[in-house]
């Protein structure tokens, strides 16, 4: 067995297409009558057409937002102002996470959550900026020790900027 990708049903595939592609920038590799396919792992699924296909009732009743789809990005702010300005519906701002990664939340076209998130490298960055050692990185966003080292490492090459 082998995953290919998150499967979201959908009440409007033609308005969710849109928004996954030309909100959140996700390149379709697969655009089937009733399906579509991302890069990235995601798929979105007409939800009438999987009802009677499988015969089984399909509730998009996604209230309690048991699920999400998570994105990063490389500049929080404008993606926050340029889905805000397409009137996307928010059940946050953006907000520092007790990991000191600055996130928001919104929602798709059929209330399915999504979360963006800067880079963790960037996180790592704007900590080194701000004089935090490689030990206190760790210790305020819980990443492993290779890894923050290895982000370090690939920014300022030499191991002196790597201060324990």
């Amino acid at each position: 067995m082998k995953y290919k990708h998150t499967l979201l049903l959908v009440s409007d595939l033609k308005r969710s297409k849109q928004f996954y592609q030309d909100l959140l920038g996700l390149k379709v590799i697969h655009d089937f009558k009733h399906h579509v396919t991302f890069e990235g792992g995601i798929a979105l699924h007409d939800a009438d057409h999987y009802q009677q296909t499988t015969g089984k009732s399909v509730v998009l009743n996604l209230s309690d937002h048991r699920a999400g789809v998570y994105f990063e990005t490389t500049d929080i702010i404008a993606d926050y102002d340029r889905l805000d300005k397409a009137g996307v519906p928010f059940q946050s701002p953006i907000e520092l996470q007790p990991w000191n990664q600055q996130m928001f939340r919104c929602f798709d076209p059929d209330n399915h959550l999504i979360e963006v998130g800067e880079t963790m490298e960037q996180v790592i960055l704007h900590l080194q900026k701000r004089g935090k050692t490689l030990t206190e990185i760790i210790a305020m966003t819980d990443l492993p020790h290779d890894y923050v080292e290895l982000v370090l490492h690939r920014n300022f090459g030499d191991r002196q900027s790597l201060k324990s």
